[in-house]
């Protein structure tokens, strides 16, 4: 997933120099977007849902046990 988001960056960040501001605009925003994904969602918001998804399933496990 992070090869093709680095590959989607390439491709836009080469629209930059074209000159056309609606083409500019895109590359910047998808740009921030893949520095989100890479800095913030990998490596910090995707552990932890599934260490919140690991407890929930844990937890409705007990749940059902005691029934």
């Amino acid at each position: 997933v992070l090869s093709a988001a680095l590959i989607l960056g390439g491709t836009f960040a080469a629209l930059i120099p074209s000159g056309v501001l609606t083409l500019i605009q895109v590359a910047s925003v998808v740009g921030v977007a893949l520095l989100l994904l890479a800095i913030i969602v990998m490596p910090i918001l995707l552990p932890a849902l599934i260490g919140l998804t690991s407890k929930i399933k844990n937890y409705t496990k007990k749940l059902s046990k005691r029934k």
